[in-house]
């Protein structure tokens, strides 16, 4: 007993050194605050007594690396720390390749929502919807998992399988899905020219160079044939790089803000303009969104909403108005931390409440795409007013 209490001692001094020596910047922003000496000591506590007595022998990196994850999780569900694994796998998103199904997910009161399936991928073509909820992969229940643990498990070289226990509303028990793991290319942004007049923009999801990307195809398609209105489909587009979604809004606005970000402290503060060039010319605009459209998505759709330049067709978005900053660690480690909130060009928080469109319209179960027929009657209907 001795030893334990000399042990939970020594390592209380050693923390309470670490965060004198690592704490000054949070300090200095606030100045009142005291460090809370018995919740440090409980925190030592735990942690020597797992040391002691867990069943199974744990590294002293090990516990702290999980109270890390708890700690983050714990704050929202998209805040989460990450390992050299995770660091490497979101760098490979973002650039657009990875190992795995090809779904985008997001936790709702401590269980596993899918925001939306990626284009063309094992995921789409198993029927995974967005809405579904996973209870369990490969029979391991999700309910208490963090976000990377959750996609580590779906995770895997390609040519190994994954199964997934899902619920979907409207059914009265869970489905089991088996999906084959490929490597996932995604294209973020392809293109058509839709009754010989109208350029048709698929955005799966905001890349490094989606903003790039975009304004090649609108011109290939502007030099094809004389383009008389614009269709931004951002269905099922769970979001992406912050600065991919402001350059997208740009090619389509000239000026105005294009979205605010509010946080707790100035950095926080920033206000996205657009700027003159004009790459959509005076064309009319619509943009498709659905209950799978999120983040970066929703940047978009709001502010061509807001600052008068478009339509929106679909249904209400998913609502994730958060901003998620990724600070490195030593050893290639990171933490991703919601650090602000989205704030649309009409001074709105869509967290958790999503963008409604000005035209409400139901899926259809079968073949046929009602919303994006709508959009093309508005855009005929715009067209014949104009002549």
């Amino acid at each position: 007993m001795k030893l334990i209490k000399f042990t939970l001692t020594a390592h209380l001094i050693c923390l309470s050194l670490w965060f004198s020596v690592n704490t000054t910047g949070w300090a200095r922003q606030n100045p009142d605050a005291t460090l809370p000496t018995a919740a440090l000591q409980d925190f030592v506590e735990v942690f020597e007594r797992i040391r002691q007595e867990h069943v199974e022998t744990v590294s002293d990196d090990r516990l702290l690396e999980l109270a890390m994850r708890g700690m983050l999780s714990g704050l929202d569900a998209y805040s989460a720390y990450l390992s050299q694994v995770d660091m490497i796998s979101l760098e490979d998103n973002t650039q657009g390749q990875f190992s795995g199904i090809g779904i985008d997910i997001s936790l709702v009161n401590d269980r596993v929502k899918i925001i939306a399936p990626i284009d063309d991928t094992p995921a789409q073509r198993a029927g995974i919807q967005s809405g579904d909820w996973i209870l369990k992969i490969n029979g391991q229940i999700t309910k208490g998992l963090d976000i990377y643990g959750i996609v580590k498990l779906m995770r895997g070289k390609p040519g190994t399988w994954v199964t997934l226990s899902i619920m979907r509303d409207g059914l009265n028990e869970p489905i089991n899905m088996t999906i084959e793991r490929a490597i996932i290319q995604q294209n973020s942004v392809r293109s058509t020219l839709l009754q010989g007049q109208f350029g048709y923009l698929r955005i799966a999801q905001f890349q490094d160079q989606t903003g790039m990307e975009l304004r090649k195809h609108m011109q290939k398609l502007q030099d094809s044939s004389d383009v008389e209105g614009w269709i931004i489909d951002l269905r099922n587009n769970p979001g992406g790089i912050l600065q991919a979604a402001v350059a997208v809004a740009d090619a389509f606005l000239t000026r105005g803000t294009i979205v605010t970000t509010r946080g707790r402290y100035p950095d926080n503060q920033l206000v996205y303009q657009a700027t003159t060039q004009n790459p959509s010319g005076k064309l009319p605009v619509i943009a498709l969104i659905n209950g799978g459209s999120a983040s970066a998505a929703e940047i978009v759709a709001s502010a061509i909403r807001d600052q008068g330049r478009g339509q929106l067709v679909g249904q209400t978005s998913f609502g994730k108005g958060s901003v998620q900053s990724i600070i490195p660690l030593s050893q290639g480690r990171g933490i991703k931390l919601t650090t602000a909130y989205y704030i649309t060009p009409g001074g709105h928080n869509i967290h958790e409440r999503g963008i409604t469109p000005q035209h409400l319209v139901t899926p259809s179960r079968d073949t046929s795409d009602p919303i994006l027929d709508r959009a093309l009657a508005i855009l005929d209907g715009i067209q014949a007013n104009a002549q």
